[in-house]
């Protein structure tokens, strides 16, 4: 063999080999970690199982999408294959879709089986039926116009605020926006007329404790915590994850992260 094939060889099986050392995944024949979810899917009672159910979780990091089984007269479900990450999740059931109301955390071991209870209930038909305008608006610009503060009182940091649309509820994440203006902030309680509230309506006047100093004017919207948008435009209610082993957690939102960028949303 010639010196100049000899070289050749050296330098294939030199950028093979430390091909291998870098990458064990290429001689591993692994893709990466993968597992597998058990779950049960019942009624809002936590008790009473949902059969014909479909569960779907979204990767928000990869975008990976994975499926369930269709949940059995038990409420059992399967979702196999499923990859380490952080999760949106939402339920198709015979009677309408759920969204879930904080992401799932999957931090599983390659072919371990991890278990998980969710549970579904439907909201009172006044949301419902504002649910969809609000998400399409936050799914094309980030966020949802849904209220107009009308009056502020410095002295309290207390804040009036018009909802033109949707509804404004306790926990929701809001951005407050005006000339001066431009905070955003966890919604920690709501009065209406002085009495306390859980959520209010188009038409309604909220009173909230607010974050920063606001002004008469200022726009009030409401966007998604950790940027991420629901799995469904419509819902017919929200799903909570009830139990679990320690594979899986209810990623809820600390208070003081910030959002996503607005960009985030866009397509």
């Amino acid at each position: 063999m010639c010196d100049h094939k000899k070289r050749m060889l050296v330098f294939l099986v030199s950028v093979f080999g430390l091909m291998f050392i870098l990458n064990p995944v290429l001689y591993s024949g692994q893709s990466g970690i993968k597992g597998n979810i058990i779950g049960f899917l019942y009624d809002k009672d936590g008790t009473t199982p949902i059969e014909g159910a479909v569960i779907t979780i979204k990767n928000i990091g990869s975008g990976s999408i994975f499926a369930s089984t269709k949940s059995d007269q038990f409420g059992i479900f399967k979702i196999a294959d499923v990859e380490k990450g952080v999760y949106a999740y939402g339920v198709t059931t015979p009677r309408g879709d759920f969204n879930s109301n904080a992401l799932m955390g999957v931090r599983i071991k390659a072919n371990e089986t991890a278990k998980v209870s969710i549970s579904v209930d439907p909201y009172e038909k006044e949301i419902s039926d504002s649910m969809r305008e609000v998400y399409e608006e936050q799914r094309a610009k980030g966020e949802a116009l849904i209220g107009k503060v009308i009056e502020y009182n410095p002295n309290q940091g207390m804040a009036d605020v018009y909802i033109l649309k949707g509804y404004l509820e306790v926990n929701q994440r809001i951005h407050t926006r005006g000339n001066v203006t431009n905070f955003y902030q966890d919604v920690k309680g709501l009065k209406k007329e002085g009495a306390v509230s859980k959520r209010l309506f188009v038409g309604e006047t909220a009173t909230l404790k607010m974050k920063d100093k606001a002004q008469p004017g200022d726009l009030v919207f409401l966007v998604n915590k950790r940027g991420v948008l629901p799995l469904f435009l419509a819902p017919l209610g929200i799903a909570t994850i009830i139990g679990g082993s320690a594979a899986i957690a209810n990623d809820n939102t600390p208070d003081d992260e910030p959002p996503a960028p607005v960009s985030a949303f866009k397509k």
